[in-house]
């Protein structure tokens, strides 16, 4: 099985995106496995769902010193005033990696 650098992955994913041709019928014409080109597509699309920059909102509430629980995935995170969102920025960044 060949190796494809991440680089060469995403020009072929963004050619076969372009192309306007099923998966199976471009895999074909490029001599690459079908199952291959379902793979990295399906990844490419996952991770093009979570933006890279982690964005921050501003929430008001009127409960001083309540939490905000934050799901991503099966990972809970709890903020509260005191959270360091430098830190969460960092986990948030994380987490959506090993969700990917």
């Amino acid at each position: 099985m060949a190796k494809y650098p991440q680089e060469e992955k995403e020009q072929l994913i963004e050619k076969f995106k372009n192309s306007g041709l099923s998966i199976a019928s471009w895999a074909r014409k490029n001599g690459l496995p079908i199952s291959t080109v379902t793979r990295w597509v399906s990844k490419h699309d996952k991770k093009s769902k979570y933006s890279k920059d982690v964005k921050f909102i501003e929430i008001k509430t009127t409960q001083a010193g309540k939490t905000l629980k934050m799901e991503i995935g099966a990972v809970n995170i709890l903020v509260d005033r005191y959270t360091d969102l430098e830190l969460l920025a960092k986990v948030i960044n994380v987490v959506n990696k090993i969700n990917v």
